[in-house]
């Protein structure tokens, strides 16, 4: 992620992402952070390099091949993704910007969610909604 600070809104979602990433870690159907490399220079860096784990594709691409999917793979498909979105819900998060982009695919057609930087936490989204009530 190049020239991170020319615009807030940006600083602020790499930063929810790296901290819901690391919140999260270890949970199944969601990418795993592996590292963050350190700035060469800590003082004038403007660039963040996020270490993730690798997946072979993302399910945009799946649908746009001319892939025949069976009635298993679709199955499965499915029901990691909603496995997943519940692992999330369950701990509170909730994704924003979930689309076939965002959703890793491996060979083998288990699922990885990824791109955390929309995503809030209910409570937030509660405090926020009760302050625009007042």
């Amino acid at each position: 992620m190049a020239k991170i600070f020319e615009e807030p809104i940006d600083c602020k979602r790499i930063l929810r992402e790296i901290s819901i990433l690391k919140a999260i870690r270890g949970m199944a159907g969601v990418v795993q952070l592996l590292e963050i490399v350190p700035p060469s220079d800590p003082v004038t860096f403007d660039c963040v390099y996020l270490v993730l784990e690798y997946c072979q594709s993302d399910l945009k691409k799946l649908l746009r091949q001319n892939r025949y999917l069976s009635l298993n793979q679709v199955r499965r498909i499915m029901t990691n993704l909603l496995e997943a979105l519940s692992l999330l819900h369950s701990s509170q998060l909730v994704h924003r910007d979930l689309k076939p982009a965002n959703v890793l695919l491996n060979d083998d057609m288990n699922i990885k969610i990824c791109d955390f930087g929309l995503s809030r936490s209910v409570v937030d989204l509660q405090n926020t909604s009760k302050n625009i009530l007042k």
